[in-house]
């Protein structure tokens, strides 16, 4: 696992993990092990924009286009919630 990360030298875990690995992590919440979480800082964003008429233009002009769009946001209420020792009791 994290075959793609450990050919990015910008990535956070570069350093590759097995099942066993996975396995043997923390209990965070079960059925949730530490390695099941994605790291706090996780994400991306992209937006692709063009007219109309160049759009028709493209290689896959045939091709429905759909357009969606979808946010996520954590307020500072959440942060380090992965290093308590037990998520299902408030601090």
């Amino acid at each position: 696992m994290r075959e793609n990360a450990s050919r990015n030298p910008r990535a956070l875990r570069r350093d590759p993990i097995t099942l066993a690995d996975h396995q043997n992590s923390r209990m965070v919440f079960d059925p949730l092990h530490l390695l099941d979480i994605c790291q706090e800082n996780d994400g991306a964003a992209a937006i692709v924009m063009t007219t109309p008429d160049r759009a028709r233009n493209l290689r896959h002009a045939d091709t429905l286009t759909l357009v969606e769009a979808a946010a996520q946001g954590s307020g500072p209420q959440n942060e380090g919630v992965i290093y308590r020792p037990d998520i299902s009791v408030p601090e």
